[in-house]
């Protein structure tokens, strides 16, 4: 839909042109569906988790890369 609908609005090479095109070659879309009415929060522990996780590796890898200068 991005590149049939959405791209051909603009001219090719623009600059909405490239970053529609960029966006349907770097990323993708998710749907997160919690179909857990009773524990209502319950995908915001998983996604706070998941997240948690990517803050933790990232500081981790940026401890590394500054005790290797």
């Amino acid at each position: 839909m991005w590149k049939s609908q959405w791209r051909k609005l603009y001219e090719e090479g623009s600059r909405s042109w490239n970053v529609i095109d960029e966006m349907c070659n770097t990323f993708f879309l998710v749907n997160l569906v919690d179909n857990d009415f009773i524990n209502g929060n319950a995908i915001y522990e998983v996604l706070s988790r998941v997240l948690g996780y990517q803050d933790e590796t990232r500081a981790d890898s940026i401890e590394v890369s500054s005790t290797m200068q």
